[in-house]
């Protein structure tokens, strides 16, 4: 039977199959015979499980869920903490958007954030997103990194300092000096980039830099300003 809990009103439902609190930690356990070797060790605080199902809801409705191989909520913390994700996914109006897979990260109850810590592999359409630490903002249904970023989108690789995925918009803002590297067709430079996933449009904003027979008039794609 599967047990559940609701952490708050930010809203983030568990299931697990071995949902239970650690009252006595690993390695504190009697010797058999029922003998005691010196003072039990504390109990270790909050809740501990494994293979664990999370379920983020803002307002009513869900953002994101992911799959944990481990969780732990602390206490007196108001924060859930993960490790070892998959089966993630980002929703827009229940639609799956984003679905990533990576080391591990924290739920924070109070501000509602979903932080990704480590490294992370997303996928939009058909671009895949190496990246990480990760933080989702419930309010503006933002996804965003000050870590490096790399998008491969076909022979096309894209890699920025910075990244901003928009789920209301669908589009990604790149900056702190991206570069676009198409081997035989293209190669760019510039500070910022709007990037539509899928299609694989850009439009470059600021000094660009560009070379390649494709697109040597860069305001087909949107240009700079």
């Amino acid at each position: 039977m599967l047990a559940a809990l609701a952490v708050g009103a930010a809203g983030v439902g568990i299931w697990s199959g071995a949902f239970h609190p650690w009252k006595t930690p690993p390695g504190a356990e009697p010797p058999a015979g029922g003998e005691t070797a010196g003072p039990a060790a504390p109990p270790a605080p909050g809740v501990r499980s494994l293979d664990i199902h999370l379920v983020g809801r803002h307002r009513g409705e869900r953002q994101w869920q992911l799959r944990a191989e481990r969780i732990e909520l602390p206490e007196p913390a108001r924060e859930v903490q993960f490790r070892d994700v998959k089966d993630g996914v980002f929703y827009r109006e229940g639609e799956t958007l984003v679905t990533f897979e990576g080391d591990g990260g924290r739920f924070d109850e109070k501000s509602g954030r979903l932080v990704l810590k480590g490294r992370f592999r997303l996928a939009y359409g058909t671009d895949v997103m190496e990246s990480a630490e990760l933080t989702w903002e419930p309010d503006r249904e933002l996804l965003w990194t000050h870590a490096s970023t790399v998008i491969h989108h076909g022979s096309m690789t894209i890699r920025s300092p910075r990244m901003e995925i928009d789920v209301n918009t669908r589009v990604i803002h790149l900056s702190g000096g991206v570069t676009v590297d198409d081997p035989g067709r293209l190669r760019a430079r510039a500070e910022r980039v709007e990037y539509e996933p899928g299609t694989g449009a850009m439009r470059f904003i600021g000094p660009v830099e560009v070379e390649g027979d494709t697109m040597a008039d860069p305001t087909e794609a949107g240009g700079s300003s």
